[in-house]
């Protein structure tokens, strides 16, 4: 029985998001059970052998669920007419008191809700609500079909694919009767999520069919429908002429073509650009539309909505990457003009972006690589620079990945320069950080032993939890050097967590991640600032304690808005990062703490490697920690230095040599032997200064407590009894929490320093489109919750 359940499980997740599965496990389990009462009533031998036949009958169920579905809709819809021609006659207020609970029972209720309805009449219960909960339960149910019709689509769409004993594909298309159901549908006049999905539906089980059968196989009265809503911009929703579209190109190709042609080129306001864009990607996709683009891109080139001119650069692209269009010399003139002259950074950067999918194709190779390096060298924006410095890389990532590596090495030796140019002398801050690396990710894919290093160690880390470490293996250590192993955990660093490779009695082990442990500062810091907005339930105690004596750290996780606790890694928008290169305070600190005999620490980044060598006495380590810890906010303000402040770059690196530490940066060399490096990274390391021994005199305070009235012994057994009941409660509400918990199907956490509420916001209107209910809890000073 687990087996058939299990079988009958794989029908109805077809297609479906891992993200989703979790949270349809209820609807799944009861879609289960009500298939098989309705084979039972229906007196069919379900046969688990016969995929076929399987798949027929649960196409012939979900039918069944949907028209239910529809009927209770219209009854729901036939209850609220009349209770609403009710309400208006009763002239006294327990009448309609009496009508609403009537109403509430005819829409649902039972004995339990309406006791619970006719307590509340008193306070909030009333005409208003009553009408609330229907349409709720009218919305409940469109969920519910557009549920069951993503399904249908999809187990349709596979039953059609079948090779089925007795029936051929007409009739088995016949058999499912889904034409007539999708007709109903498109009728349908509520939310018009409900006719998308039929669309939706309809096209997945038209698009296994072979071409010559999807002309007439449906009726003409379905297909005139379709192309009426595909041409419509005023008649239904944009999503229903977005899918209308999609349905057409399918089943009616010319007539998709008028279609397209009267869609692009007499542009509408508003949501009209998400039509022309889906008529633009369409375009793109089905091969033997490609000739049309010829005579169709000179009239919509100039398109006024820069979206729209978006979908062109993609069209352009998939196009191109075709086969049968990778010759075609007007599609590559139309592509440069929206890469090269378009007014937009936007376009320019979605048609760079474009020029990914073109180096499947040999004979583009050399086109793209050309044109690459045209743009890094002229573009003046930082966003299509950076569209054109990530195309590069990826583009060079795909040829290795397809086994071109003679077209990837070409192509890398031949932009490699001009990035470094970029990066030693880009207009912007922003370009030449994001060239510096661009250049990395280009050094490791084109050199033959980085690139493989990069493989092994990205089978190490990619399941490694946060905080965690995973045992290095000896070959690795005995095989590559320092550098090249920190240059390559630092281009794995890029998009993920950084690592620290720490050495160990039983050999090297790599962490993934931050370890957080008690600081002495923070401990000063919480006493200094008492405030009630700290957040429950977590340490206040704690700070970075960073291990081992190579680390690279991550490039994108950092505080975007600078908060109260100091030490943080702070976004600065004028480099767009928070200046790796720069140790942390925490950083400073941990390598000073080190026990025994203090060994330099290397920190490895894009722009080149950073060196710290803390004092080898160490008492010295001792006293310049202490420092530190005293002054922990004062060097983290030091180092946040921006742009036009009155103190100089220079002053962070020269406040933390004067403690006894001794720092050093060494950047990476270019081709030519020459030092690869960003003066705006070399303002930041000033010559070194001698360092100098700072006696330090400080004062401890003793703060005695009186105790008056009470014994002492009074206050311990009231203090101990307060303490036990506050732990008691805490463990039972601990443990209710978790079971509740427990109880939900999908939980989907979030982290941030700013806009938490507003994206909790963004997922309950995801979640409620989706037809899910969803309960959200805020943290923070300005904690909320949500439901939907």
């Amino acid at each position: 029985m687990k087996a058939d359940r299990a079988e009958l499980k794989k029908l109805l997740i077809l297609g479906r998001k891992p993200l989703m599965l979790r949270l349809n496990e209820k609807e799944d389990r009861k879609l289960i059970d009500g298939f098989v009462e309705y084979s039972k009533t229906a007196g069919i031998n379900i046969d688990f052998r016969d995929r076929g036949d399987l798949l027929l009958n649960m196409a012939d169920f979900l039918t069944v669920r949907i028209n239910h579905e529809l009927e209770v809709i219209r009854e729901l819809l036939n209850a609220q007419a009349d209770f609403t021609r009710r309400i208006h006659k009763s002239p006294t207020q327990i009448e309609q008191q009496e009508q609403v609970l009537e109403f509430a029972a005819r829409i649902g209720a039972d004995k339990k809700q309406l006791k619970k309805d006719r307590q509340a009449l008193k306070r909030w219960f009333g005409v208003d609500t009553v009408l609330e909960r229907c349409k709720k339960r009218v919305a409940e149910h469109e969920y519910a079909i557009a549920d069951k019709l993503e399904r249908l689509g999809h187990i349709s769409a596979e039953a059609l694919s079948q090779d089925h004993r007795s029936l051929n594909r007409e009739q088995c298309w016949e058999r499912i009767k889904l034409e007539e159901l999708i007709r109903k549908l498109l009728m349908y006049s509520g939310d018009h999520r409900v006719k998308i999905e039929a669309f939706k539906c309809l096209s997945l089980a038209v698009k296994v069919l072979p071409k010559q059968n999807r002309n007439t196989i449906l009726r003409e009265s379905t297909v005139t429908f379709i192309y009426r809503a595909a041409m419509a911009s005023q008649a239904h929703h944009v999503w229903i002429q977005c899918e209308a579209l999609t349905l057409l190109a399918e089943i009616a190709p010319e007539s998709f073509l008028l279609a397209l042609h009267h869609r692009l080129t007499n542009p509408e306001k508003d949501d009209d650009i998400f039509v022309r864009r889906r008529a633009l990607r369409l375009l793109g996709v089905h091969a033997d539309f490609h000739q049309a683009a010829e005579d169709l891109i000179p009239q919509i080139i100039n398109d006024p909505s820069i979206y729209v001119r978006q979908g062109i650069a993609e069209a352009l692209g998939m196009m191109l990457a075709s086969e049968s269009a990778a010759e075609d010399y007007k599609l590559w003139q139309w592509y440069t003009q929206l890469v090269t002259s378009d007014k937009s950074a936007q376009v320019r950067a979605a048609a760079l972006f474009a020029a990914r999918r073109m180096v499947a194709s040999e004979s583009l190779v050399l086109r793209v690589s050309d044109l690459l390096s045209e743009v890094i060298q002229k573009e003046r924006d930082v966003l299509a620079l950076k569209a054109a410095l990530t195309t590069a890389v990826d583009a060079i990532e795909l040829l290795y990945a397809d086994n071109l590596d003679d077209h990837a090495a070409e192509f890398g030796t031949q932009l490699l320069p001009v990035i470094t140019a970029v990066h030693q002398d880009g207009d912007s801050l922003v370009s030449r950080r994001y060239a510096a690396l661009m250049r990395e990710r280009i050094i490791t894919a084109i050199t033959p032993e980085s690139r493989t290093l990069k493989l092994k160690l990205q089978q190490i880390v990619d399941n490694l939890s946060p905080g965690k470490s995973r045992r290095l293996p000896r070959a690795i250590i005995k095989q590559y050097d320092k550098q090249t192993i920190g240059r390559v955990l630092a281009v794995l660093s890029q998009y993920n967590f950084g690592f620290s490779v720490v050495r160990t009695i039983f050999g090297w082990k790599i962490i993934k991640g931050e370890t957080f442990g008690f600081r002495l500062w923070r401990f000063l810091f919480e006493l200094k600032t008492p405030s009630p907005d700290k957040r429950q339930g977590l340490s206040h105690t704690i700070g970075r304690r960073f291990k081992g004596h190579l680390r690279t750290p991550s490039t994108i996780l950092s505080e975007l808005t600078k908060t109260k606790v100091p030490g943080e890694p702070l976004y600065m928008s004028s480099e767009s990062g928070w200046r790796p290169y720069l140790p942390l305070v925490d950083e400073a600190l941990s390598c000073l703490l080190q026990p025994f005999r203090g060994k330099h620490v290397t920190i490895v980044t894009a722009e080149g490697t950073t060196t710290m060598k803390p004092p080898s006495f160490p008492p010295a380590r001792w006293l310049a920690a202490l420092k530190l810890t005293l002054k922990f906010s004062h060097y983290t303000d030091l180092r946040n230095w921006r742009e036009g402040s009155n103190s100089k770059p220079e002053i962070y690196i020269k406040e933390l040599r004067k403690t006894g530490l001794k720092i050093h940066f060494s950047p990476y060399q270019d081709s030519s032997g020459s030092p690869d490096l960003d003066p705006a990274v070399k303002r930041f390391f000033a010559i070194p200064l001698i360092p100098y021994d700072v006696n330090w005199v400080y004062r401890i305070r003793d703060y005695f407590f009186s105790v008056y009235e009470n014994t002492l012994s009074d206050l311990a057994i009231f203090a101990g009894a307060l303490l036990l009941f506050f732990v008691v409660s805490r463990l039972v509400m601990s443990r209710i929490a978790i079971r509740s918990r427990r109880k939900i199907e999908l939980v989907v956490g979030g982290w941030g320093t700013r806009g938490k509420s507003g994206t909790e916001r963004l997922k309950a209107a995801l979640f409620e489109a989706i037809g899910s209910s969803q309960v959200s809890k805020s943290t923070g000073c300005e904690a909320m919750f949500l439901y939907a």
